[in-house]
This record gives C-alpha cells, sequence and structure tokens, in this order.
C-alpha cells in the first residue's frame, strides 16, 4: 500500500473531524506522529489503521481520537503567560464583572489548557487580588483535546521551565518545591475543575437552553492550529456562550476581524481584548452531537456588596516591568483611560504639548474608543511633524478598526517607510491584504515578520504583542505562510 497517501488520507480524515489541519509541509511531521499513535493503538502501521478507518467509514472511535489528540497536538506553556491578558483580567475584567454579577458565580473557561498552567494563573491571580471571593463566587472550567496533558494538570506538578514568567511570589506562596519539581497548592488545585473537549465537535458548557452563559473565555495560541471553516465556527459557538458583556480573551497575534467581527474591542496598554455586546440577542446554538455534559452551577451564597474600588490590586511584580515616573502613565498602566485623559487635557491647556502627553491622550481615547477624537490628536501630532511608527501603527489600527482599510494600510505603509523593522506593521499589512485575497503581497509581509522575528533573541518579547516571544512568534508565522 502507498503509506504516504495513506498518511495524507488520515490527515483529512483528522481536519474533517477534529479540526486539526496539516499542510502539505507539515506532512513529514504529521506521518511521523501519527505512527507513533497507530502503535500505541495496537497497529502495525500506517496502513492497517487507514485499513481500518476505511471499513469504518472514514471515521474514529472516540478512543482513537484521544489518542491521536495526545500525539498529534503541541502543548507547550507556562504560567503569567501574555501579561498584558493577566494585567486586564484583574484591573479591568473581573472588577466589572464583580460589579455587574451583582453577587451571582463569575464563570471562566480556560479553553485548550493544556497542562494547566493558564487556569491555575487564573485561580492564583483571583486569590491574591480579590480574597473576599469564597469558592462558591466563580468556577473555572478547563478543557483540552489531548488527554495526556489533562492529566498533568490535575496532578499539578510541575518542572521549573514553567515558571520562566512567574513572579516569585506567587512560587513561594502557591507551590510546594518536590525534589526538582514543584507541586501547587491543594486550594488552587481545587478551584479549577479540568475536563476532556474537542472544540471541533464536542458540547461547549452554556450551550444546551437552560445553561448559564460564561462570563470570560480564553482561549489562546489554540485556534490557530485549526483550519479557516473551523476557527469561524468555534468562534460563533464562544459568542453564543458568552454572558452579555462577557469576555473573550484570544492571543495578540491571532486577532483578526474576519473570525471575530461579531465581538466588540476593548483596547488596553499593549493588547486588544474581544467581548459581547449584545442586548436582547436571541442565543444562536449549534449543538453538536449529545456529549458529555459539563455542570455549571450559578448558585451562589448571599453576601455583602464588594467595594471594589478600594481594593488594592497587586498586579505580579515582574522584574522587566517598567518604573512609573509620571501621573499620566501611572494612569495609564491602571487602565484608567478616562483620567488619563482629563489630566492630559489639562496639561495642553496649560500649554504643555509634549509629544509624550499627546501620545497618552491618542491611547487612552483608542482605548475607550473614541476613535475621532484620537485621530484629531494624531493628525496635531502629525502636523506638528512629530512622527515615528508607532504613531503611524497606532494611526492604522484605528482606522482599520473603523474599517477605513485602504487609509489603515497607508498609515501602515508610512510607519513601515520609517522603520522597515516594524514587526507588527508587517503583520497587520499581511492581514488585511490575506482578507482582500492578495495572497501574494501578504505572503511578503508575513516573511518579513519571520525574517525579523528570526534576528530576535531567543526569549526576548515582541512589543505590542502582549508577551508573545520570539518562538512562538515564529510558530505563528510559520502557519500563516503554510495557509497562503
Amino acid at each position: 500500500m502507498n503509506t504516504e497517501n495513506n498518511s495524507q488520507k488520515v490527515a483529512k480524515i483528522v481536519e474533517d473531524s477534529m479540526g486539526l489541519t496539516f499542510l502539505n509541509s507539515r506532512m513529514d511531521e504529521f506521518s511521523r506522529h501519527l505512527s507513533e499513535a497507530v502503535k500505541t493503538m495496537g497497529f502495525n502501521d500506517i496502513d492497517s489503521f487507514y485499513s481500518k478507518v476505511l471499513s469504518s467509514g472514514n471515521k474514529f472511535s472516540p478512543d482513537e481520537k484521544r489518542v491521536l489528540a495526545a500525539h498529534l497536538t503541541v502543548s507547550e506553556t507556562y504560567f503569567f503567560r501574555e501579561r498584558p491578558a493577566m494585567s486586564m483580567f484583574i484591573k479591568i475584567i473581573m472588577p466589572e464583572l464583580i460589579k455587574n454579577k451583582h453577587g451571582k458565580k463569575i464563570k471562566i473557561w480556560s479553553a485548550g489548557c493544556s497542562s494547566g498552567e493558564e487556569p491555575y494563573t487564573l485561580s492564583m491571580l483571583i486569590n491574591e487580588n480579590f480574597p473576599f471571593l469564597n469558592s462558591d463566587s466563580y468556577s473555572i472550567t478547563a478543557t483540552d483535546i489531548n488527554p495526556n496533558v489533562l492529566t498533568k494538570a490535575k496532578n499539578g506538578l510541575y518542572t521549573a521551565w514553567s515558571f520562566r514568567e512567574a513572579p516569585e511570589l506567587y512560587i513561594k506562596k502557591y507551590f510546594t518545591k518536590i525534589g526538582e519539581n514543584y507541586q501547587i497548592s491543594q486550594k488552587i488545585k481545587d478551584s479549577v475543575n479540568f475536563e476532556f473537549l474537542n472544540l471541533a465537535s464536542d458540547r461547549y458548557p452554556g450551550e444546551l437552553p437552560g445553561e448559564d452563559c460564561m462570563d470570560i473565555i480564553f482561549c489562546r495560541n489554540v485556534l490557530m492550529y485549526f483550519n479557516h471553516g473551523m476557527i469561524k465556527q468555534i468562534a460563533q459557538r464562544f459568542y453564543n456562550v458568552l454572558s452579555h458583556k462577557g469576555w473573550f480573551i484570544a492571543s495578540q497575534v491571532e486577532l483578526n476581524d474576519d473570525f471575530f467581527g461579531h465581538f466588540k474591542k476593548r483596547y488596553s496598554d499593549e493588547g486588544v481584548f474581544y467581548y459581547k455586546d449584545e442586548v436582547g440577542e436571541e442565543r444562536i446554538r449549534t449543538i453538536p452531537a449529545p456529549g458529555k455534559r459539563i455542570d455549571h452551577s450559578n448558585h451562589l451564597p448571599k453576601r455583602d456588596k464588594q467595594q471594589i474600588d478600594k481594593i488594592d490590586f497587586q498586579e505580579p511584580n515582574f522584574e522587566e516591568k517598567p518604573f512609573i515616573n509620571s501621573e499620566l502613565e501611572l494612569l495609564y498602566s491602571q487602565g484608567r483611560y478616562q483620567e488619563c485623559i482629563e489630566s492630559s487635557l489639562t496639561e495642553i491647556k496649560k500649554g504643555n504639548t509634549e509629544s509624550t502627553i499627546m501620545g497618552f491622550l491618542a491611547r487612552s481615547y483608542a482605548n475607550t474608543g473614541q476613535y475621532k477624537e484620537a485621530i484629531a490628536v494624531l493628525d496635531k501630532l502629525l502636523t506638528l511633524e512629530v512622527s515615528s511608527d508607532d504613531i503611524f501603527y497606532l494611526y492604522g489600527t484605528i482606522l482599520n478598526e473603523l474599517s477605513e482599510i485602504d487609509r489603515a494600510k497607508t498609515m501602515f505603509r508610512r510607519g513601515l517607510y520609517l522603520n522597515p523593522e516594524h514587526l507588527m506593521s508587517h503583520l497587520m499589512l499581511g492581514n488585511i491584504l490575506r482578507s482582500e485575497g492578495n495572497n501574494r503581497a501578504a505572503l511578503i509581509h508575513y516573511r518579513n515578520v519571520a525574517e525579523i522575528t528570526e534576528r530576535l533573541k531567543e526569549d526576548e518579547l515582541i512589543k505590542t504583542t502582549g508577551g508573545i516571544n520570539r518562538e512562538r512568534m515564529l510558530q505563528i508565522v510559520e502557519k500563516l505562510i503554510e495557509n497562503q
């Protein structure tokens, strides 16, 4: 039999049934992992496995799907990944939800949780910053398609490599060292419910009539492994199961209006975050075949209303965190954008028109959705002959949000004229051109992203990506190039 041809046929069935896509450039990798998987299932080789699948109507059994998922999905994550998302979670998202939920349980879902670092990070942040919330005040559900990493997550035992971005305070407080490894505390372990779930086919929590919606969905660096049709389907289902004003947190390099255009956007320092804002909308349900149901009780005991404004948020003290040396920088870094706007305007009225002040004003306007005001400030900066690649990048991002695509492309190109190595401008231009069907031009920009990223230091974090490092960006742009 033709083993190579059969591998391609199995890859197509994997894509159709599990959503995972393996293009031609990754077929060697797929065949290698598939060979390991079929041996685990008791088959001699890929050919004999394919013969069995063919006799089953080109369908995998549930057990076969689990084994394939364990071998075909690469799970690599760490605690406190993408710092801006963690900062947004404790400074903006949780305080707003606590105020708006009026005592109802806050429901969090870590979709594609891998070995558990993400949901455990969220639990530690809640415990550290919202000590008045007891275990009945919130729930954290964590799901993944890979049963092996779920077992590791439930055990809660990690190597030092998982802590490469974790503040020392959290390691000392929530972990016990056992030999060369670290065991997470029982309190944090008990706060997370791990479940097997295939995003491509299984029922989502909150998807059945009468089930409570989710308030926050984290799904970062997961969707990039699915084909475009499946990403759109998953994004719609995420939207459907979110509560009004619920949040969807994707990786900063996965932002794409083609997939997530039905969400509203909230801008924060170095990040864009999605939320649902539809009043009275009928929930559209696309329920797959019946599967295991995850219970999400919404019962909460009565408690006194908490004064969120009095909370002293304990943001993780990352060594790389810049020193705050001005009132505006303090307000902006804390997400107090309206106050930052007012303080900036006060300074400008005094005749202080430094570009730094106007920059804070423009970004604060953009982060609060006041795009016309932001554009007015940016135009003023440009008339004062204050220009930089970051100004043009911000301008282009705003115009893209306003669907002024041609002007957005112009701004990104002007920024690249000043700095041909502005990585995110290349990425944004590539995404726009791809959405327009100009794949050849998009490919040029994606290759530029790859070349620029290659020259970075091994663990260097990339500006305005929300904490994406060199290795991860290379994986992402490789995927984008393959899809062209």
